[in-house]
């Protein structure tokens, strides 16, 4: 049951109201966007400035018409789905600038394409209005006499098309489709690094260091210090603390134990010398000096490593 202030169920059951979808799209990085499909932005009761894309907002517009006849709400155990339109622009029709909306300080696209929003979680809320607000568009006149939930639930997948970019949510129920048992036998670490299975703090083992000259998109050279735990880079993770790609990261898909670092996929911008990163070590999952044995974390192993092989089971 959805609640409501007295305010709120009068308005309604005046039947004389008007109302707006509010987003709250929070992600990982622990900053949340708000949007809304209004054609002015909303304040909430809380003073959150929900944002309708209008010019300088550095947000998108939301495709209203779209986003209505996309959601599907269910009774029963089927996940409900819920579609947000973006339209993104592609210029700032002043300053000349390509993809204005930014996401913090990195533009739309390329949030997207550096995983940016994956393991984001969207909060659709109804905003009621007795009439439509009329400009200048104040916190007075723009915040709604209540708001009730709609849906709620984690991202889905991203489309991006020529005109629109289309995020797909589901219902939190999608989590009872996950296969059971939850955990297999297995010889190798169930869990990942650093995580709270593992139990190990991630700044206590990440390092700093420099980009050198002859750095590219998809290797980058320095000459970092030597690395903790495992004593190794490879299948740890590099971020990028300044230049270009600050704040993006990648996983290190081999390191030559000197001054390479080989990125399981490039950075969507050129590494300058004299750029700054921080790395932290990887694990092979195994019990030995490489995992959790270098880390000095045997106790949080989450393998079993004498189970037998399958060629040895079947003897």
């Amino acid at each position: 049951m959805k609640s409501a202030s007295p305010a709120l169920q009068l308005l309604i059951l005046s039947g004389q109201f008007s109302v707006w979808h509010l987003y709250q799209i929070a992600l990982t990085n622990g900053s949340t966007l708000y949007l809304t499909n209004a054609d002015f932005d909303i304040w909430d009761a809380s003073g959150n400035l929900y944002s309708s894309g209008s010019y300088g907002s550095r947000l998108p517009k939301i495709d209203a018409k779209s986003a209505r006849v996309t959601s599907s709400i269910k009774a029963g155990l089927d996940p409900d789905q819920w579609q947000v339109y973006l339209l993104l622009a592609t210029e700032d029709p002043f300053s000349g600038a390509f993809y204005p909306d930014l996401v913090g300080t990195i533009p739309w696209p390329n949030a997207i394409a550096a995983g940016l929003f994956d393991g984001a979680v969207a909060l659709v809320q109804n905003a009621y209005f007795g009439t439509v607000p009329t400009a200048p568009f104040t916190r007075f006149n723009s915040t709604p006499v209540g708001t009730t939930i709609e849906f709620s639930g984690p991202l889905g997948q991203i489309d991006v098309t020529a005109t629109v970019t289309v995020f797909s949510f589901s219902g939190w129920n999608t989590k009872l489709n996950q296969m059971m048992p939850r955990n297999l036998y297995q010889s190798s670490c169930r869990h990942q690094l650093f995580d709270t299975y593992c139990g190990l703090v991630a700044s206590s083992f990440s390092k700093s260091g420099t980009a050198l000259t002859g750095s590219t998109q998809s290797v980058l050279v320095a000459s970092p210090p030597t690395p903790s735990g495992s004593g190794s880079y490879q299948l740890g993770r590099l971020m990028m603390t300044s230049g270009a790609n600050s704040g993006f990261q990648r996983l290190i898909a081999s390191w030559d134990g000197v001054s390479k670092f080989q990125f399981l996929y490039p950075l969507p911008f050129p590494i300058a010398a004299g750029d700054t990163f921080t790395v932290y070590p990887g694990c092979d999952k195994s019990l030995g000096s490489g995992g959790c044995g270098g880390f000095a974390n045997t106790l949080n192993f989450g393998g079993e490593p004498y189970i037998p092989l399958p060629e040895t089971q079947l003897g």
